[in-house]
């Protein structure tokens, strides 16, 4: 009883502390029409025709710069051109975090996206705490008008809502197709690549596990899974989405059309379920658990629920050391050449 109490007002009070002092900050009208330069199949309602073209592979290393050096591991930031264009400066370059490891046999790459509004590597930096030791490296790159991809005079997360439908549809649409680029450019050295992501991060993870071949593994904690739904469902941090749509003016058929292009429950896996894993909130007040419930029994994926809200088990360290846990398992079941039995 009291933890779901406490889950609930937290998640309520940081939803309303979200919306009021970063989605509605300085109260932007909201942006409108296709900032990529006029991709034509924004709204077809399929991801393989959205999320193309292919993006060209890049030389990582070469847009690196160091940042930190450690006994285990070297940190680089990254920087480079987005293959997608964007009106706003900042958000037409790619920013990430690499945690190289130093030492170690694996040749294994977690590659990975956090949260709607965040503002730092605290998330990956304690998963690459986790999994540097093993060799293994980690990549967080960040999605579009986040972090230090986030104009002058907004705040983290606010633009990735803050518009129409064709706004949205495109920054979904830049958010896959950058994580795609990184991923694509770290398999072309031959080292492995899985896929992490938080929340919203998790979303850009399972949509770009639908395009990527050849991958190892993926954690997504507390996804949204039904973006078209999540407007509907989820709670008051999506209110900055509905007013960006634009109450009673939106066919709500077109939108649900357009929505299953951005909706892992409508399409076939390219991984196999034994090498996923599906962390949700008992009690989450941002994002309907039960999606995530139904996307784990259509993939047969392995499925963590906590006993907690959506703040808890996006922030929790715990959750972190599960999904390190889950990522050298499977890294020792690729090394051993046997597949990962299903759960």
């Amino acid at each position: 009883m009291w933890r779901w109490l406490t889950s609930t007002v937290v998640d309520e009070l940081v939803g309303l502390i979200t919306l009021h002092q970063v989605l509605r900050y300085r109260r932007h009208p909201p942006r409108s029409g296709c900032g990529d330069g006029g991709f034509p199949d924004l709204e077809c309602g399929d991801p393989y025709r959205l999320f193309q073209p292919l993006p060209e592979w890049i030389d990582l290393p070469a847009v690196a710069t160091v940042r930190e050096q450690h006994e285990s591991a070297t940190v680089y930031d990254l920087d480079f051109p987005s293959a997608v264009g964007n009106p706003f400066p900042e958000a037409a370059r790619v920013r990430g975090r690499w945690f190289q490891a130093t030492e170690g046999s694996s040749n294994l790459t977690i590659v990975g996206v956090d949260g709607l509004v965040q503002s730092g590597d605290g998330w990956f930096r304690a998963l690459a705490k986790n999994l540097v030791p093993a060799g293994i490296d980690v990549i967080q790159i960040e999605p579009p008008f986040t972090n230090r991809r986030t104009p002058a005079g907004y705040r983290p997360g606010q633009l990735i809502v803050g518009g129409d439908l064709q706004h949205q549809m495109s920054v979904s649409r830049q958010s896959v197709l950058d994580l795609w680029q990184v991923v694509r450019s770290v398999q072309q050295t031959g080292r492995r690549v899985g896929l992490a992501g938080v929340s919203y991060g998790g979303w850009v993870s399972l949509m770009t596990s639908l395009l990527v071949e050849d991958l190892v593994c993926l954690s997504a904690v507390a996804p949204p899974v039904h973006l078209g739904r999540l407007i509907q469902e989820g709670g008051p941090i999506t209110r900055a989405s509905r007013e960006g749509l634009g109450r009673g003016v939106l066919d709500p058929d077109h939108l649900k059309h357009v929505a299953r292009a951005v909706s892992p429950l409508y399409w076939p896996q390219q991984l196999p379920g034994s090498r996923m894993t599906l962390h949700a909130a008992r009690w989450d007040r941002f994002v309907p658990t039960t999606r995530i419930h139904q996307l784990a029994g259509m993939w047969n994926t392995k499925y963590h629920v906590h006993a907690t809200g959506h703040i808890g088990v996006t922030t929790s360290r715990k959750v972190v050391r599960d999904v390190a846990a889950d990522v050298l398992a499977r890294d020792g079941d690729q090394n051993s050449g046997l597949e990962p039995a299903a759960d």
